[in-house]
């Protein structure tokens, strides 16, 4: 069996339906999970953490907020994982060194989660 993610026009794919999904949920002011990013935009649990980093770094390059701090766990703290602060670490502007306590941490995540809903709920829709 061949590795689907292997393929360049299967990961541009997939980067487009995932920006799609997040941006049309972005309008709404909508949070989604990464349960509900895997189902609907057809991507492997094991996969979806690296395309969502590679998204965000690719909209940091357009100078646009993060659309993967919409996507956080299903239960009620409503937290994102690990590999969001990584992606957050290595774009050029939005923070150097991820917060040490976990209160700090949502307090950002909130602001970068608004941010993203501000920018595609005010964007014209031809710009999307």
């Amino acid at each position: 069996m061949t590795n689907p993610y292997n393929d360049f026009e299967t990961l541009a794919e997939k980067e487009e339906t995932l920006k799609e999904y997040l941006v049309a949920a972005a309008r709404n002011e909508t949070e989604v999970t990464y349960g509900e990013v895997a189902s609907n935009c057809g991507i492997y649990p094991t996969r979806r953490g690296v395309l969502l980093g590679f998204l965000g770094l690719h909209e940091d390059r357009l100078d646009n907020p993060p659309l993967p701090a919409i996507v956080c766990s299903a239960d009620n703290e409503k937290t994102v994982g690990d590999g969001y602060w990584l992606m957050v670490e290595k774009t050029d502007g939005l923070i150097d060194v991820t917060p040490d306590s976990e209160t700090a941490r949502q307090a950002l995540w909130k602001v970068h989660r608004n941010s993203v809903f501000r920018e595609w709920g005010e964007r014209p829709e031809a710009t999307r």
